[in-house]
Order: structure tokens, then sequence, then C-alpha cells
């Protein structure tokens, strides 16, 4: 399947959803069956908590992580004793998390694992060095709830996007959101020039010329923000957003006259807090957008059913999606039942 062998064209590979119950979880798990046993070797670990069998939110049940005799995983002390088949343990981190230290263990067989990893990306970027160094080809990340930010391009090589019925009932909505996500995820990077400066720059917000000759530290402050795009600042016209991106930026960056020569630049598509039509309308003004790291879609995964009982049209969705965003789209429950 093609999806497969995308995912091992590259050392870590993250799945993130859109929303809860999207179905994150059962494309995690149709990737580890599919998985070539070829010899390579492959791990699974996640941000936050994954694998619990029920939702400590709203109670539902959810689909359990479940992986074959000889994978790599990475998970806490607490849920390795609580929940792990018979395994290898390989490393033990140094470092602590909530829920103690993070074991690095090869499964001996098959079975359920909880999976509560690194609790921050520069854990999880240690964390995936050290399992290549154990000998992992590939590394699959669960990304958590409401953290979109653990699949950003800085942490894993590339992304897989969960999309579904949890989201809205009507297909228009559903797709012209996933859409959304989209366009953000394949905003251009910045010229190589502005990356090299901003990644090094260390204060907040910042406003800069067109060559990064000059850079002019904004602060934190919306109205720091807001006084960029006034005309104080009409040599460094460009704005750096260190952190979130909010409508309030939108409004304080392209609301003056001019607006057309700026772009605004942050650090990768998870930081845009934005409502579409002001992203858009931003755009269509003459408003750039600009990233310091782009990720690498390499599929959309559609879960045409809602926890709450209504189904959306499987084939309807998917050619809708697809007739949006250029990359493959997959109904993996679908494909499972067509191949089964």
């Amino acid at each position: 399947m093609k999806l497969i062998e995308d995912i091992l064209q590259y050392r870590s590979v993250s799945v993130a959803g859109m929303a809860k119950n999207v179905g994150k979880t059962v494309c995690l798990n149709f990737i580890l069956r599919h998985l070539p046993c070829d010899g390579r070797r492959f791990a699974v670990t996640s941000i936050g908590l994954d694998g619990e069998s029920r939702d400590q939110v709203t109670g539902t049940h959810k689909p359990e992580i479940t992986i074959r005799a000889g994978m790599y995983y990475v998970t806490t002390e607490t849920h390795f004793r609580q929940c792990a088949p018979a395994s290898e343990i390989l490393d033990i981190s140094e470092r602590q998390t909530a829920l103690g230290r993070l074991v690095f263990a090869r499964a001996l067989v098959s079975g359920k694992v909880m999976l509560s990893g690194p609790g921050d990306t520069a854990t999880l970027r240690r964390c995936l060095d050290r399992l290549q160094q154990l000998g992992v080809n590939t590394t699959l990340v669960d990304g958590a709830l409401s953290r979109k930010s653990f699949s950003a391009p800085t942490v894993t090589d590339a992304l897989v996007l969960a999309t579904g019925a949890a989201l809205t009932p009507s297909v228009p909505e559903l797709v012209h959101r996933t859409k959304f996500v989209y366009d953000l995820i394949a905003l251009p990077e910045a010229p190589e020039k502005w990356r090299s400066e901003l990644l090094a720059w260390q204060g907040d917000n910042a406003a800069f010329n067109d060559d990064a000759t000059r850079i002019v530290d904004l602060g934190r402050s919306a109205a720091a923000v807001r006084k960029a795009g006034g005309k104080g600042l009409e040599a460094e016209r460009n704005v750096f957003i260190s952190g979130a991106v909010t409508d309030s930026c939108l409004a304080g960056v392209f609301g003056a006259s001019g607006a057309q020569d700026r772009a605004l630049v942050c650090r990768d598509f998870t930081k845009f807090f934005v409502d579409p039509m002001r992203f858009y309308s931003a755009q269509r003004a003459g408003g750039r957008f600009m990233v310091l790291d782009k990720p690498r879609l390499i599929a959309v995964c559609v879960n045409p059913t809602s926890p709450t009982g209504y189904r959306l049209h499987s084939d309807e969705l998917s050619q809708a999606i697809s007739a949006k965003i250029p990359v493959p789209v997959y109904d993996l429950v679908q494909y499972e039942k067509k191949i089964s």
C-alpha cells in the first residue's frame, strides 16, 4: 500500500488528529499492522497518554494500541509496569517525567501497550535520536489531544493527518476545515537568509527589513505588533511572531495600508490559531505568510463515523477532500474491509 511505502521513507512519522475521535489511533494501529516483516526495525511512542481503552475525558471506548513481537516502544515507568507485553528493556532515561522515567523496550510477544512518552519536543527529539542509535529504522509518534505542535517538522520528518466526522456532520464544512489545515501546512518556507537570522533570534516578536540585516524587537504584547502594522516601522515591514499567531496578530500586521508589502513569519503551521476567513482575507489583500519549518504531509486519513452516531458517506467524503487536497486520502477501515 502506498501509505506504508511512503512511511518507510522516513526516520520518524507523526500521526496527528484534527480533533478527538477522528480516527488517529485507528490510523496508527493500521500502520502498525501493515508494516513489513522484513528485518527492518520499527518503534512507536507518544506525546501525552495513548492506548487507554476508555477516554479519560468523555468516558467513551477507545481503540487500544497493539504492537507486534519485535517492535520497539517507549513509555513511562508507570505504564510499562501497568500494561506491557513481555519485553526486553533496552534503556531507561535519566530524565524524569510526571509518570517516571522513559523506558525503551522491545516487545518479545505481540500485545497491547499504553504509551505515555516524552512530554515536550526537546525530549521527544532526544528520544528519536536514541531509538535510531538502537537501530530503529522508522519511529511512529502518536500525537496527543490538542497538541498538534508535537507533529511539527522540528520534531518528526513527516506527518499523517487524521480528520473525520467528529469535527462536523457536514461534508462541505469538514472539507473546508481540513483544507484550511492543509493550506497552513503548505505555507512556504521563508527565504534562507530570513530563516538563518530568525532561527538564531533570541527575542520575542520582531520586525525586520527585506534582507534581514535589521531586526527590531517588538516584545510580546499585541500593542507592539500593532505598532509594526503602523507607520512607525516602515523599513522593517516584515513581522516575525515567536509564539501563537492570533486574529489580533493578523489585524495588527495587515490592518494598515501597505499590508501587501509585508510578510508574517512564524515557526511552523501549528502556531496558527486564527479564523480561516480572516486568514484568507489577509491573503487576498496581499498579505504573505511564511514559516521557518515546513512539514512533509504524506497522507490524510478520514473517519466518516462520529462517536455520537452519525455517519458520512466514505467515498463522498474521500473524493471531496481529494478534490481540494493534493495528497493521498484514505479511509483505512474501508480499505481493510475491501482487502479482507
